[in-house]
């Protein structure tokens, strides 16, 4: 048999878009419109769903079900992923944070429909991918990083719009703080193995929130970080793959822009080798982390230690 080629696959898109059609037709009374709004079904007829699903898996990637990504978690239906799209009205220029990227699929969604998408993903090897796929396919100006996704993402807030691809119990209260007046959040709310609700979050201009449920859904639940420690201030080591004194000397600059970093001491610098440092911070062990990704750093944890280099280097190893 032969190959697939860009014309079969945009056949079965096509053919994809139209189920979503009728399940709009078939759900009309709950959802309360007949069909989604053209720029979003124009959207999914662009954006190359094979390419944001495992390999294996591009072949089924246009059927009417949600595809395995591993790690437990999946890519929604078509159907459900337009759905919840089309309820946040996104407009040309909106601010949206997404909470939970997977392999990038909706958030190549949002950016084709003129948004400005931050994405946090909490499982590594998904972002990474991500974002390669994104830069790769079109959609470089998405901004995915690894993180606790109930937290937002508090440096680039206010959101006009906010996507949850999980299901939460409740609505995290940093979403709520972190979504602008007039905004729309739509996300996923229910406990774990039970049906959730399909939710519908807008926020007034005074700041009070209202809330709509769509429809019956079953998500993976939302996966959240350990709480935030409230012993106050703690001193941590950090190595430093360091093959120049340079090295040395960014690490402690980026230590010094990261909020709830009071101080950074280097002490020992060791070119070519791990040099140490100590720094003293009042936080979240995993927004530290995530930060130093941010600026360009690789991170390793080992016991109490940090490692972190610009480049592949030794295995880290705890401080004495």
């Amino acid at each position: 048999m032969k190959p697939m080629t860009d014309k079969h696959l945009a056949i079965l898109r096509r053919h994809m878009v139209e189920m979503i059609d009728v399940h709009y037709d078939l759900a009309s009374d709950e959802i309360g419109k007949e069909a989604p709004d053209p720029r979003v079904r124009d959207a999914m007829l662009k954006v190359p769903r094979h390419l944001f699903v495992p390999a294996q898996l591009a072949i089924v990637a246009y059927n009417d079900s949600p595809l395995p990504l591993g790690f437990d978690k999946t890519v929604s239906q078509p159907f459900i992923g337009a759905l919840m799209i089309d309820l946040l009205q996104v407009e040309p220029g909106n601010r949206v944070l997404e909470v939970g990227t997977g392999l990038g699929y909706q958030a190549a969604i949002l950016a084709e429909l003129g948004a400005r998408v931050w994405s946090v993903e909490i499982v590594e090897e998904f972002a990474g991918e991500a974002r390669a796929r994104l830069m790769a396919f079109g959609y470089g100006e998405v901004t995915v990083k690894v993180g606790d996704g109930s937290r937002g993402w508090p440096e680039h807030a206010p959101y006009d719009r906010i996507l949850v691809t999980a299901a939460s119990r409740e609505i995290p209260a940093p979403l709520i703080d972190q979504l602008a007046p007039g905004g729309r959040m739509v996300i996923p709310l229910g406990p774990k193995d039970e049906v959730q609700q399909l939710s519908l979050i807008e926020k007034s201009a005074d700041g009070e929130t209202g809330r709509r449920d769509i429809m019956p859904v079953r998500f993976t639940q939302l996966e959240e970080s350990a709480p935030v420690p409230s012993a106050g201030p703690s001193i941590l080591a950090v190595q430093v793959d360091s093959p120049t004194t340079e090295t040395v000397d960014e690490a402690r600059a980026s230590f010094e822009r990261i909020p709830g970093v009071s101080s950074a001491l280097t002490t020992d610098v060791r070119p070519g080798g791990l040099s140490e440092m100590r720094i003293t911070y009042s936080g979240d062990p995993a927004t530290l982390q995530a930060a130093l990704r941010d600026l360009g750093w690789t991170v390793e944890v080992a016991g109490k230690v940090l490692r972190i280099s610009r480049t592949g280097g030794l295995p880290a190893t705890e401080l004495g």
